[in-house]
């Protein structure tokens, strides 16, 4: 057998929430793309001086 291969065997659920929900670790690196994702859009919109009501008008 090959002793320079890597196995990756990488369990996916973080912890239980509850007995039925566990938190797994890429649907929390996903929340956490969204809200540093609103958070960049956000600096740009003030860094450019647009208002921020034009922002809010995007995701309503």
């Amino acid at each position: 057998m090959n002793d320079n291969i890597i196995y990756r065997n990488v369990d996916p659920e973080i912890f239980w929430i509850t007995d039925f929900f566990p938190l797994k670790y890429y649907g929390l690196f996903w929340v956490s793309g969204l809200i540093l994702g609103c958070y960049i859009v956000q600096r740009i919109y003030k860094k450019d001086g647009i208002p921020l009501e034009q922002l809010e008008q995007l995701t309503g």
